[in-house]
């Protein structure tokens, strides 16, 4: 944990540095190899890209767009959090490492696959493959969609596993049942019976007549609640 911490550290620096230093745009050399994608952070055996930065931070300007922004209002705002936006790629690394330790890839891989092929079935599309095909034709990156999906449910089976359970299930049948005995006002609720529809004929029938009913068939309800609580 130590040493997941002190990379967390370095990455922000090495962020920062990387923010101040290298400038706008970087031309190849004639003659030079152009390069395609730089590495900004490590963390452990794990790196961030420059292309992963770029495509949370459209990301981000889309959402915020969504919000009400303009174009260049959401650019703006997202460039002043590039920092706050790779600690964020820092920490899904980082949860994504833990998912890995305790041996939860498969069962993420499965529940992404499950995902999709629901996806796949409200779309009246029979298999993956072919649901995969079509986002591309829609132009929506199937790849990136998994990655995406991957990391969610990573962080939560991780969360769910390293946090809620040990604070829901850590607990001894004595500590529980001190804490009811503490707090059992918070337990009670008292009866209620809530009708949401009440369905009565109105065909041939004078609406007002139906509408009485219905009141009255309420009424008789609230009667046997109140007699049933004495």
């Amino acid at each position: 944990m130590k040493s997941k911490f002190v990379s967390f550290v370095l990455a922000n620096l090495f962020v920062f540095a990387i923010l101040v230093f290298v400038p706008k745009s970087v031309l190849a050399q004639e003659g030079e190899l152009q390069v395609v994608d730089e590495v900004i952070a490590q963390i452990n055996d794990d790196v961030i890209t420059l292309s992963m930065l770029k495509r949370e931070s459209k990301e981000r300007i889309e959402t915020l767009k969504q919000g009400g922004m303009t174009e260049k209002q959401a650019t703006e705002e997202v460039k002043k959090r590039q920092a706050e936006l790779i600690a964020t790629l820092v920490n899904e690394q980082l949860l994504l490492q833990k998912g890995k330790e305790l041996d939860l890839a498969n069962e993420v891989e499965s529940e992404v696959n499950r995902r999709m092929l629901d996806v796949a079935k409200e779309q009246g599309i029979p298999t993956i493959e072919k649901l995969e095909a079509a986002m591309r034709e829609s132009g929506v990156d199937p790849v990136a969609t998994r990655q995406t999906l991957r990391v969610e449910i990573m962080k939560q089976s991780v969360i769910q596993q390293e946090v809620d359970r040990k604070v829901y299930l850590s607990l001894s049948m004595d500590e529980l049942k001190k804490y009811f005995d503490a707090h059992k006002d918070s337990f009670r609720k008292p009866e209620s019976v809530k009708i949401s529809e009440i369905f009565l004929g109105v065909s041939q029938k004078n609406v007002a007549d139906v509408k009485a009913r219905a009141l009255e068939l309420v009424a008789q309800q609230q009667l046997k609640l109140r007699r049933a609580r004495r």
